[in-house]
Formats: C-alpha cells, structure tokens, sequence
C-alpha cells in the first residue's frame, strides 16, 4: 500500500484508495473529478459517481459544484492577471500552472452548466439507469415498478407457510417444535433473512426430512410418560419415603427438594406430553441410574426411577426428532421464502431494490449478451468513482468488475474504488469486507492510502496511533491493518483545561468496589454505568474546559459533546440521567416513534376515546400520564359516581369531535381541556414526549385523510404500526424519531449512526460491553465457510449442531466490533472519554485494545476472555498505565468515582426561564385563510365540519329526499326503470357510507385507470377491505359489491359502450387537487372585477349566477345562494375533484353523490335531482370545480379554448345508477357557459398577501 498523492495517481485501470476516518476522503474524491475534466478532458457526464445513501448523492453532488466553482475561480483570476490565493490547495495550484487557463476555464464552465445532469447515483439508482437504458441488453422489463420496502410482503409470504407448513401439523408436533424455537416470529425473522440474501447457499440443505419419525417418537413419549404418571399415582409415597432416608445428597434430596419434585410430579400428571428442552429437576435426580449418594451408600429401586428413566431416554431420542424435523423446516421456508417473493413480484410487476443489483448482475454474466452490456455502460461513462466501497458486497463488486476490469490498450476506462476496511460495520445490511479485500487482490499495485488526518487535534492522532499501532492485528483480520496517520500541518490541541491537563484520550476505571460489585459478573449495563457516563460528562462540562476558535477561547458546553451508544435504548436510559442533572440532551437514534412508551399510551387514549361505554378503557387511559391520574385516584372512581360520570361524559364528546371532526381536532380538545401540554413540560422529559405526540398525531392525521378511515379503521392501523412500522410501507425516515430542541445539547447517538459523523467531544460508555452474536444471529447464522474459500453461507439448523461454524461467526462478529470501536474513536475531534473498569470477564473491542498482550506473551493466541478473569482491578489499571506511558501523555487513565456530580447551569435556558409576554409588532389581515366548497356550503349550519370537509373533500349530505314530491311528467312506476328499487334501498345513510362509496371508487379508478402500475385487487377484495376499514359489517359486502359493479356497467355518457369503466380505462385522474387563489374585493375591482365589498362574499357569487342565462338551476336558487354566511374572505379555495377524465379531447368533471332520495329507481330520474342540486348547492360546487379545471386546463393546453376542450360536468348519484336505466336515471349532466366560468374566475382573482409592519 503505497501514500496517495492525488496529483500523481493514475487516471486509468482499477485504482484502489484507502481513506482513514479524517483523511479528507471526498476531498479527494473531487480532486479526482477534477484532474478527469482537466486532464482527461471529460464531460461531467461521462463520469458516474456512486455511493450508498440518498442522502450522500447530495451532498457529495454539492461538494463537487462547490470544488469545481472554486476552481474556475481560480482560472478566471488567472486569465484576468490577478494571483489567486491558492497557497493551501496543492491541488489548484498544480493545475492552474499546468492547464491552460482559456481551455481549463471552458470545461469548468461546462461542467458547471451540466452538473445537473452529472451521473451521481445510489448503486441501486446506478443499476436501475443502467437496465433502463440498456433494455434490451440487459433483458429488463420496461414496466417493472420498484418497491422500496417488501418487509410487508415478506411478512405476508412467511404468514403463508406457517398456515400450510405448520399449522396443519397435528397439535402434538406443534408442542413439540414450539421447544426447538419455531413460532411465528422466528418463522418470519428467518424468511426476511432468505428474501434479502436471495443468493446465500443454504448449508447443508435438510429441507427433505419429513415429520413421520417425530410422530412416532412422540407416540412413545407418551407411552412412557403415562407410565410415571401411572407409578407416581400408584407407589409414589413409597418412592418418595425411599429417597428421605439417610445416605443422599443434601444438595439434591432435602426435605424442601423433595417437596419441589413432588409438586412438580403433580403439575406434570395434569399436562399433555411434551419433550423438554431442559428436563426439570424431577427427571435429572430421581431417574434409576442418576441417583445421588452418599460414599458406601445404594440407591434405592423403585419402579417410579425405572420409569423416569425410561422417559428421559425416549424424551431425548423425541427432541432429537423435532430438532432434525424443524431444521427441515427451516430449510424449506428458506426455499419458500425466495421463491414465492420472486413469484410475488413477477406477478405485479414489481421489484425489491436488491433485484435491480441481481438483474443487473445477471445480464452482465450473460454470455451473449453481457460483453455488449458493458461495453455500452463504459462507452457511456468511461470512468466510475464508487465511495463508501468498504460497504459493498460480492453482488456490487462484480457490476463493476465486470464492467471496469482488465485493460485493453487504447482504452481510457478507469475504476477508483474509495473507501476503508477499518470502517466496514454492516454486515447486518448485507456489506460483505471480503469484497472489498477481493477488490485490494484485484488492484495489486494500484492501491493507496491517504495518510493525513484533517479533522483531529494531533495528541489525539498520537493517541489512536499508539492504541492501534502497537498490536499485530488490531482488527483481528489479516487482510487489514492500520496505518499510522499524522496531523494537519500546523494543527495544534485545540481543548484545554486550567489545573489538571485534559489528554486526548482519557480512560475512566469504575473499579469493582467502587460499583458495589464482586466477581465476574457483567455490570456495564446497569444503572450505575449509565449514570457514571452522565456524571462524568457533568464533571467535564463543570472543569472549566475550553476549546479554542477563530474568536477566541469557548467554554466547553453540552452541544460540544456526543455521547455513542451501542443501541438506542442504552442512549434512552443515559439521557434519564443526564435529565436528572439538568443537562440538556437530545436522542438522534434510529428508533421509530411508534416504539416510544407515548404510542402506548396513546393508543389506550384512543381506545378508550373510540369505546366510551367501556369502564376498563376509560380507566386505562386515566391512568395515562397524558391524563395523569394515579391508581388511588382511579381507585376512587368507583365510589364516586358523580366524577366517574363527569369523566364518561368528557369520553364521549371526544368521541362525537372525532367522529364529525377527526382525530387532529379530537387530540387538540384533549390536550387543551386537560392541560396535557404544560403539565407535560414541565417534567423533565416533556419537551421529548410532546415531541413524539406530536409526531404520532401528524402519522395518524396522515393515515386518516389519505386512507378515509373510520375509527375502528384507524384504530386497527394503528396497532398494526405499532407491531410492524414497515407493515404500512411508511418511508422509514418517516418513522424515525424526531429531534427535540437541539440547541445546546449533549448529542446522543449510535456508533452505527455516527458513522460519516464528527463532534469536538466523543464519550464512550459501552465500548468495553460484550461482544457476540445476537440470538437471532446465531439461529440464522450467516458466516464465511474457510472450506469453501471463505463463500459467505447460510446455516438455520439448530445452535447444538452447528458449535464449529458458530465459533467462525462469533470471530467475524468479534472482528467487526473491532471495526466499529475504531469508527466509534475517530468520530473525535478534540477528546475523547472511555469508560472501562472491572467488568465481565467476555470479549470486548475495549478489552481487546488495552488487555491484548504483546506478541512473546501470547498475542492473537491468547483468549481475552480468559486473561481478563486472570487479571484484577490492580492489574488492569496497571495494564492501562503502561499503555498511557508508552502515548507521551496522550493517553491517560484515572479512577472513576460515582456520585458528587456538580450541578449543570444553563445559563441559555436560565435566561429563557425569564419569561415576558411578546408583542405584536404586524398586522394581521382579516379575513385571509384557506376554505373549501363545504365550508361555504355549509356556513349556516351550527354542525362543526369534519376534518375531509374542511380539507376540501366532498362529504355526502345525509338528508333523505323520501318525501320530495313527484312532480312533472316523470312518475314513479311509468318510467323504464318501473318500480324497480335500488340495489342499496337499505344500506346505511348519511356521510359515513358515503366516505365508503367515495373510498371505493378512488381505489377502483387508480387501478383501472390508463397506465397504472402495481398489483390489482380483485373487486371483492378491495370491497371487503374498505367495509373493515370504515367499520361496515362483513354482511354488507354482497349489496355493496353489486351495487359498485353496476355502477362501474352503466353506460352513463350515452352510447351502450360508454361505461363508467370504459371512462376508468382511457385518460383519468382520480381525487384530482386544486388549490385557487382568492383575492380581496380591491385586488378583484382592479383586474376587472366586482368590487365594493372585502373579499368573496356570497352575494357577489349569487349576482353572477342571477344574471347566468340558460341555467339549470330555479329562479329562486340565486336568493338561497346569497343567504350563505360565510363572510367575505380572501386567501385560497382548496378542494377535491372525485374524477376528471378525457373523451375525444374534452375534459369532463365528474363527482360521486350517495345522497339516499328514495327507495326505486324512478326516484333518481332528472326531476327529483333537481332539487337536491339547489338544496345542497352542488350547482355552485360544480362551477368552482370547473374554474379549477379551467385554469389548469390553459396551463396544460398550448392552444386551448374553454369551447373546444371542456365537456361539462356529470354528477353520479350511485344509488341510482343501474346499467338498466343507463344515463336516465342517477346521472346529472350539465355544461356550464364560458361566460359563467370567466366571471366566477375573475371574481375569484389572485389573493393579496399584507405587508408586515
């Protein structure tokens, strides 16, 4: 491995480059990017860019405008014969004395322009682009969608083999699996396991064995387990008495011993039979031939101990049976899992993200057709840079291998591989090291390192340098090794402290005394680790410590430090005590909100809120701390009637606000009514609590408006998120917990999140806690097989069998948590403070750094684990003392003392505490906000709007029109639909049925609509499922089914094959969005409108609709349009167009009614919808809904004209419809004037916006 020197590395073959934490890895990446403009004379977008996040394409895209800006600036001073300031960029000063500045200028200018279009991608996003472009290449599918998460599908598939695999096995085989760990939980752990390792061999592969030897075996167990039972009942005093003679061991037969196996013996005489994964006690002590005795004394015979035996014989040959029998399972679902998922996904055309990796693999193996692949993806971009390689795999490794490897001269192809082996910690992601040590291998000569450390102070630098430098394999793999880095030139010790010098490193030894704790056992994990981690972060932030900047010295505060945790809950427990000493901290962890203790509370809230009449929920969700009442409170309730009812009352108004308002406004009145705010705060974890209720509303706000769901529905959603986050396909950041106020507070993080990460001040309080496999790991135990040359393989058979390749797992794990204690160390900037001490004598990455001995006493042959139980308190600390005096006093260990931490002040929060009203310093405009058509509609009514009404959606009225009159020449009986009633005569009325018919609709038209994508769900299917979602009854299901399918077979525009499905199928676009500005009376009178009045008023809307000629509404319908109070208003209009479609190049408005005007057909002929048209203003619904169309329209269309291309309006009245009466009966239809739309337009206007004062 040869030090990288940016301006000499060649720009051609495989260029290998290993960056160390601080190093200055993108920097050179985009000195990289740079010399291949200049030098190479490339175009941005012959260069592709990969890395591994979303979030790092951006940023590096940032860096590399940044870069290549700052360097044109350099050329343009240079042409302009100026001398650039360039002394501390080597790299610039290079290239503006070797590149011509007129030429070097014009390419950067260049790239500049077409950064946009610059190849920077995720590698999946890389491989996507790739199968896209090169379809035919590659074999890809033109309409494949990808799915971001198949977590739910997986779930879905491993849900499907326990229903055929397992719970059709006799219930005497499922006891028995049950003690080999299969339940429903492993089942589905091990199948997320094959879905994303698709290509994992499975050995050895036992998935033929069968269950017919357990049947037998178990048959037997029962024989022999009757028989104890049956000697136990008949002689077992005697046996009993037998054994409380003397001559026995008093450790096994004491009196109270004897008294436990008997009560065991009585439980066991009422269970069925079972193996036993640990036989109990009974059965190792009393079994013939397993007796304890005395010297010179002989165990006793008793037919009970010759039956005992007998069963522990038969119960092991049992065990054996279900263990080979569930192995098999294993196996089987492992094959399951992956072929159905690929099944799955070919079926709806879809694809993981993984598949895009695999596919693209496999089309470049492809003999045929493969080279011709490659050799297309390089013409196009002839230069790859891949960051982060240290997180590849063999899949992503071979992409490029295949498409970058080898040279044939002439060529111009070059790979640079960036990235650090130290680093690679996510194997658990699927990230594989040996990839890229197969990649160091291929290289060969071409690999480098970057050798000077940018980001921290030099003692630090030393410090690291002697913890790693002086052992053989710090990374316990041969094919890594640490290079020793240097500082920054002219970097100095930035963090100082007055009386007692701070090192860089500082190592804090919590002896075992010092803990209260004696012996071996392990303790880093208790309470007095954590609170020792806050404490001493408390003394630190007390010691008067300073960190020098540009503008002088800076007192050392809470924001300066980050404390790095294992897991999210060690970060959770640390940030209880750190509340208790008043320091400020905040979680960033990758915790989901809907983990967090509030989502349990919040859901008893909710249950309770959904079921008043329930005295349990009520009194479960009292004693919530959102409600804050504690058990003697609630206790109390049940002898005071009068507050008990006062409490059942509140319930059930939350409910009503929920049912006609939604959850948003229901939580609101509950937070307001109850105080749940400032009581909250004022605790010490308020700020984090609200923080998550907050963001738990805003995720069921979310659901409730985008899925139409009902209580029960939310209810139900929100336990299954609660159980499965990913269940929803909810975006993962969306789940993630959010930041409370982050101003001045201890950071507290993952070592895994930190990654990438820097901060002044590093704490490390678990760096010393055991490391191995977890017990999900070990089931599904991947590993590399040394006698396969190291192929990383699956083994699901059960632990017992598998202890060799166990041993290989725990090594790997063991040196990947070697991996990340040296992420963990280099995310300091200034100091960095370890905690360690006298705890469990286990493998630890702390224990291995400090305790490894030298080479000549022993080295990597040594077993820690071993030599830390050797060594005392005494002997660590010395071990540690010797490493500090070999650093130069970069290094320093101290006893660590619990309790007697000084208090934090919070001089920015103690200013804060000092509260003053503020004062309105700007006018605030009356009457500027956002409406909706139902709010005007619906002005005069003393019922508070629902949450969809007030966001624009339409909400069905629930009146009855039973009773309208028949009036005209249109009769009940004479028509074509004769007396025929309607499929949904008896179905429910009123809004909630009508947010179903409307719920059901949108999903139908998203499906059958022109160019969707994606699994569709059969008719029955999606019926069903939106009745359970709003809270129907199954029995429902076959009316409303018939009543969707003719309303999808009416030929509602006329011809016989004008269906509404026919419409569904060509150009549609469901629960379209407007938002329409609104103007004030002044704006309005300006350009052309009515003034006189502030604002949209409903005067001025009936005066236009009074003077509309030709209209379908009354004369009198104007005089009840002006009577509607919702006062003049400016601001926006928002709502939402059930469907609008294209016909013929007309663009048609097309809303769903479910409005109940009669039990037959006939009642929903033209006359009789009339007046339901005026009765709930649909007239001016429609107009408003056409103004929206009409402006997108003129958007949309270059040569539009409102005469030309707008068809009209259709109001569905579902009842009604029936293929039968086609657009007869059901159907409103009318076109409104151009004349109409322009001057409701222009009323409307655009909305005036207040200045500020």
């Amino acid at each position: 491995m040869k030090p990288l020197d940016p301006l000499a590395l060649p720009l051609r073959g495989t260029q290998l480059i290993e960056a160390s934490a601080g190093t200055g890895k993108t920097y050179t990446i985009t000195t990289i990017v740079l010399r291949l403009l200049l030098e190479a004379e490339l175009t941005v977008d012959q260069i592709v860019v990969v890395t591994f996040t979303r979030a790092a394409t951006s940023e590096l895209r940032d860096r590399i405008r940044s870069r290549i800006a700052s360097a044109a600036a350099v050329f343009e001073e240079v042409l302009a014969g100026a001398a650039p300031d360039i002394a501390r960029d080597a790299v610039l000063e290079s290239l503006a004395r070797s590149q011509r500045p007129d030429r070097a200028l014009r390419r950067l200018r260049r790239a500049l322009r077409d950064l946009d279009r610059a190849a920077i991608f995720t590698i999946h996003g890389f491989a996507q682009r790739m199968l896209q472009q090169h379809a035919f290449e590659s074999g890809a599918r033109f309409d494949v969608e990808l799915v971001g998460e198949q977590r739910p599908l997986v779930t879905e598939v491993a849900h499907d083999f326990w229903a055929k695999e397992i719970a059709t096995l006799p219930e005497e085989c499922w006891r028995a699996l049950r003690v080999c760990n299969v339940n429903l939980r492993a089942v589905t752990a091990l199948a997320h396991v094959a879905a994303a390792w698709p290509d994992l061999p499975l050995d050895p592969d036992l998935s033929a064995a069968g269950p017919v030897e357990l049947e037998k075996s178990l048959e037997e167990l029962a024989a022999a387990w009757e028989r104890v039972v049956d000697e136990y009942r008949r002689d077992g005093v005697a046996a009993f008495a037998a054994l409380a003679r003397p001559g026995f061991h008093k450790s096994y037969y004491s009196t109270e011993k004897l008294a436990g196996y008997r009560r065991t013996l009585d439980a066991l005489a009422s269970m069925r039979p079972q193996p036993f994964k640990e036989p109990p006690a009974v059965f190792k002590y009393l079994a013939a031939g397993s007796i304890k005795v005395n010297n010179g004394y002989v165990a006793p015979e008793h037919p009970l101990f010759d039956a005992i035996a007998a069963l522990n014989e038969v119960s092991d040959r049992c065990r054996r049976e279900a263990v080979r029998f569930a192995d098999a399972l294993r196996c089987r679902l492992v094959r399951f899992a992956r072929e159905r998922v690929a099944l799955e996904h070919a079926q709806a055309g879809s694809q993981s993200f993984d598949d895009l990796l695999h596919g693209m693999r496999d089309a470049l193996r492809e003999p045929s057709r493969g080279t011709s692949l490659a050799r297309q993806v390089r013409e196009r971009y002839p230069v790859a840079l891949i960051d982060e390689f240290q997180d590849t795999d063999p899949v992503q490794y071979e992409i490029f291998r295949r498409i970058y490897g080898g040279q044939r001269k002439g060529e111009r192809r070059a790979l640079f591989l960036i990235g650090d082996p130290k680093q690679a910690i996510y194997a658990f992601r699927g990230a594989d090291i040996d990839a890229y040590l197969a990649a160091a291998r291929d290289a060969a000569d071409g690999v480098w390192t970057l050798t000077t450390n940018y980001r921290s102070d030099p003692g630090f630098i030393a410090a690291l340098n002697c913890v790693f430098g002086r052992l053989a394999q710090p990374f316990l793999h041969e094919g890594i090794g640490y290079t020793a880095v240097q500082a920054a030139p002219g970097r100095r010790d930035a963090l100082t402290r007055p009386k007692v010098p701070l090192a860089p490193l500082e190592i804090a030894y919590l002896t075992r005394d010092e803990a209260g704790r004696t012996g071996n056992r392990a303790w880093e994990g208790t309470e007095e680790w954590q609170r020792l981690a806050a404490e001493e972060i408390a003394r630190l932030l007390a010691s008067g410590a300073t960190l020098a900047g540009a503008a002088g010295p800076e007192r050392l505060e809470p924001r300066h430090v980050a404390v790095l945790t294992r897991t999210n809950r060690q970060a959770q427990e640390i940030q209880e005590h750190l509340r208790e000493l008043g320091i400020p901290s905040v979680l960033q962890g990758d915790r989901t909100v809907f983990e967090a203790p509030e989502a349990g509370e919040l859901a008893l809230l909710l249950r309770a809120i959904a079921d008043p009449s329930s005295g349990s929920a009520v009194r479960a969700a009292l004693g919530t701390r959102f409600l804050g009442l504690d058990a003697t409170a609630i206790a109390r309730l049940a002898e005071d009637e009068e507050q008990w009812e006062r409490w059942s009352l509140r319930f059930r108004e939350w409910n009503g606000t929920w049912a006609e308002r939604g959850l948003m406004q229901c939580l609101g009145r509950v937070l307001r009514e109850q105080d749940v705010v400032p009581r909250t705060l004022r605790e010490l974890d308020g700020e984090r609590r609200m923080t998550n209720l907050r963001h738990l509303a805003e995720l069921l706000h979310q659901a409730e408006s985008e899925e139409h769901l009902g209580i029960p529905g939310l209810l139900q959603w929100f336990d299954e998120a609660r159980m499965d986050p990913a269940r929803h396909g909810m975006a993962p950041e969306a789940q993630q917990l959010r930041l409370e106020s982050d101003a001045d507070a201890v950071v507290l993080t993952t070592m895994h999140k930190s990654k990438g990460l820097e901060y002044p001040v590093v704490v490390l309080p678990f760096l010393g806690a055991k490391s191995a496999p977890y017990a999900s790991e070990q089931e599904n135990l991947r590993y590399h097989n040394p006698e396969r040359g190291g192929r990383l393989e699956l083994d699901v058979r059960s632990r017992e069998l598998k202890s060799a390749r166990l041993e290989i797992a725990t090594r790997e794990h063991q040196a990947e948590a070697m991996r990340l204690a040296y992420v963990a160390l280099t995310r300091a900037r200034h100091h960095c403070l370890v905690l360690w001490g006298g705890v469990s004598a286990s493998f630890s990455s702390l224990a291995y750094l400090l305790h490894q001995p030298a080479a000549e006493l022993g080295g990597l042959a040594v077993d820690i684990a071993a030599r830390l139980k050797e060594l005392d308190d005494s002997a660590r600390f010395a071990e540690i003392e010797a490493l500090a005096a070999q650093s130069g006093g970069t290094i320093r260990v101290r006893a660590a003392r619990l309790g007697q931490a000084p208090p934090h002040r919070h001089e920015k929060l103690e200013r804060a505490l000092r509260l003053e009203a503020r004062r309105l310093t700007r006018r605030v405009p009356a009457g500027l906000r956002t409406s909706s058509f139902s709010a005007m509609a619906r002005s005069q009514d003393s019922v508070p709007l629902s949450t969809q009404a007030r966001e624009g959606r339409d909400i069905d009225e629930g009146t009855s029109f039973d009773v309208i009159l028949l009036t005209g020449d249109v009769k009940v009986g004479d028509a074509m639909g004769g007396s025929v009633a309607v499929t949904l005569a008896e179905f429910p009325r009123g809004p909630k049925p009508g947010e179903l018919l409307h719920a059901i609709l949108e999903k139908v038209a998203r499906q059958e609509s022109r160019g969707s994508k994606g699994q569709i769900t059969p008719l029955p299917q999606l019926v069903e499922g939106e009745l359970r979602r709003h809270g129907f009854e199954g029995t429902h299901l076959p009316v409303v089914l018939q009543a969707i399918e003719e309303v999808l077979a009416t030929p509602f525009l006329g011809p016989p094959d004008a269906t509404f499905r026919a419409v569904l199928a060509g150009a549609c676009v469901p629960e379209m969005e407007f938002t329409v500005p609104v103007a004030s009376a002044l704006v309005s009178a300006v350009r052309g409108g009515e003034g006189g009045e502030g604002g949209l008023t409903a005067r001025r809307i009936a005066k236009v609709f009074a003077e509309e000629t030709a209209a379908p509404w009354g004369q009198h319908y104007p005089t009840r349009l002006a009577r509607l109070a919702f006062g003049a208003w400016s601001g926006f209009l928002r709502g939402f167009i059930d469907l609008v479609f294209e016909r013929e190049g007309r663009y048609f408005v097309v809303d769903y009614k479910s409005n109940h005007l009669g039990p037959t057909r006939d009642h929903y002929a033209s006359a009789f919808l009339s007046p339901v048209m005026e009765e709930h203003h649909y007239h001016l619904q429609y107009v408003l809904y056409s103004v929206a169309l009409d402006r997108y329209l003129r958007r949309r269309i270059v040569d539009y004209s409102f005469e030309r291309h707008f068809g009209g309006v259709y109001y569905l009245f579902l009842r009604g419809m029936h293929p039968a009466t086609g657009a007869e009966r059901g159907v409103f239809f009318h076109r409104p004037s151009a004349q109409l739309i322009e001057r409701v337009s222009t009323l409307l206007g655009e909305p005036e916006v207040a200045p500020c004062h």
